[in-house]
């Protein structure tokens, strides 16, 4: 069985991205009760991250795996969500470690903060309405699976077809993945590019998604406490 084409890969993601921001839209205007209180709401309100996070990968995931489906594939299989290897295990997380410590090395280096605004803002808005452990759910869980589910899972099943463009599709995927990453400044963005690669070089090494989402969940939650720590402190 042959996975979905490059372009119909990035016509399936493109539409799950469109349906999940839909779904998140309508969970925005529930949540603010109208559009001009959306309007007037903090630019990242923790409740609305908390939504756009959930909402849009659950959707997200639901829709890839009806294309895997419809490929006549095995939706775990063509969306490689399988256990890896105890030393692909270990080699992921401890690779992730090392370069936790080393994002945080280069924002200290830099003279910049570890913590963006963007989750200061989010974390403070979320304590203050009380949906900091959905916040927290949001952040560590969703994101993580929807992401890796669908950029290192169903977008690498589509582009990622031999050993020999991989590597190219290791870099556009992770491109692609940081540049939606707009919360971000541009360091910011560099460093998920730079995460990106190394989950791309994972799943590839490991064959398994699976592995790419635990990392990712583990770089989350760490940044989650720094997170945490820093608004403790503040």
């Amino acid at each position: 069985m042959k996975p979905w084409g490059i372009l119909a890969t990035f016509g399936w993601a493109v539409l799950a991205m469109l349906l999940g921001m839909a779904a998140a839209a309508l969970g925005f205007y529930l949540y603010f009760g109208g559009f001009s209180e959306i309007l007037s709401a903090s630019q990242y309100d923790g409740g609305a991250v908390t939504i756009e996070a959930t909402v849009t990968n659950v959707v997200v995931v639901a829709v890839l795996v009806i294309a895997a489906r419809l490929a006549r594939w095995n939706a775990i299989d063509y969306l490689a969500i399988i256990l890896p290897s105890r030393k692909d295990l270990l080699i992921g997380l401890g690779i992730t470690i090392l370069l936790m410590i080393a994002m945080d090395g280069s924002s200290w280096l830099l003279g910049r903060d570890m913590v963006t605004p963007f989750q200061v803002e989010a974390n403070r808005t979320a304590v203050a309405t009380g949906w900091l452990p959905y916040l927290i759910v949001a952040i560590v869980v969703a994101a993580p699976v929807g992401e890796d589910v669908m950029f290192r899972g169903f977008v690498f099943r589509g582009w990622a077809r031999t050993p020999a463009v991989t590597p190219a599709a290791i870099l556009v995927i992770s491109a692609v993945w940081a540049s939606l990453h707009f919360q971000y400044d541009w360091f910011g963005i560099t460093q998920v590019f730079v995460i990106g690669l190394v989950l791309g070089w994972l799943r590839w090494r490991s064959g398994s998604a699976l592995l790419t989402i635990l990392c990712h969940m583990l770089i989350n939650l760490g940044g989650q406490i720094e997170t945490m720590v820093m608004a403790g402190w503040s």
